[in-house]
């Protein structure tokens, strides 16, 4: 494969709509299918992917996981003993959507259950995840108690590059507060900066970092506190604690950062 396919891309509902997919993954999918030969089969590589979307090789067999978990897709793999020599992608077709002719270049038309109009040529375009980096930075001086002022554009591209292999801004910002949380950053703080959470190994480590869990902290009264810390308030407590918030946010302070317990 030399050059970019011609064919349209398809994502049909259930995949667009899915929210435990990352946005990159719909986008995998409708290449897939554009792709795909008449019988739904596709033989792009890891690589092909990887140079078509300027990601890694890994990036993109974790979207091709996903689509697989979620059995969008299934995998056929053809060995020479223990050595695998090659591999198709198989789409698996949306209860919502009927494969029903070919085109003479080896595409597919397809046609919407109870609707005698026929697709083809159709190019549905995700919308690019952004990151509002105003948000992220009051996220990170609240959840770690800095005064950061400005993301300078090195951590900006790193940011964005980082969605674009398929972690989320739900990754980005789990990954500050477990950081934070880490026993290391507790001890050497100047070291959690947004550029270091905003490398690839870093953010992979951190975005699913699990050393923590909710506990409410004895001066839980005076910090900022997770959504499960919360969750541990009766109402009169839950009340009081907005209170404090909004009185000391109203005078120019903050609440102490988030403190989670060690497991």
């Amino acid at each position: 494969m030399e050059h970019k396919p011609n064919y349209y891309a398809i994502i049909p509902s259930d995949v667009r709509y899915d929210k435990r997919l990352k946005a990159n993954c719909k986008l995998l999918y409708g290449e897939i299918t554009a792709l795909s030969n008449k019988e739904g089969h596709c033989w792009a590589s890891n690589n092909y992917f990887a140079e078509l979307y300027s990601v890694t090789p890994q990036a993109i067999s974790k979207w091709i996981k996903q689509l697989n978990d979620f059995d969008y897709i299934s995998i056929n793999y053809t060995r020479n003993g223990k050595e695998i020599i090659g591999r198709t992608i198989n789409i698996k077709v949306s209860t919502n959507i009927d494969r029903v002719s070919t085109n003479d270049s080896g595409g597919y038309q397809q046609m919407i259950k109870g609707n005698n109009t026929y697709i083809n040529n159709i190019n549905v375009v995700s919308e690019k995840p952004q990151i509002d980096f105003d948000k992220l930075l009051s996220f990170f001086n609240t959840t770690t108690g800095k005064n950061i002022r400005v993301v300078n554009d090195k951590t900006k591209k790193q940011f964005n590059a980082r969605l674009k292999e398929g972690y989320t801004k739900a990754d980005i910002f789990n990954a500050i507060k477990n950081c934070y949380n880490d026993d290391y950053h507790q001890n050497n703080p100047k070291y959690l900066t947004l550029e270091f959470i905003s490398r690839s190994d870093k953010l992979e480590k951190y975005s699913n970092y699990q050393n923590k869990v909710d506990v409410l902290p004895t001066d839980w009264f005076h910090r900022e506190l997770s959504e499960g810390q919360k969750d541990l308030l009766d109402a009169k407590q839950l009340d009081m604690w907005k209170r404090n918030k909004n009185a000391i946010e109203m005078e120019g302070g903050r609440l102490y950062p988030i403190k989670l317990i060690k497991k």
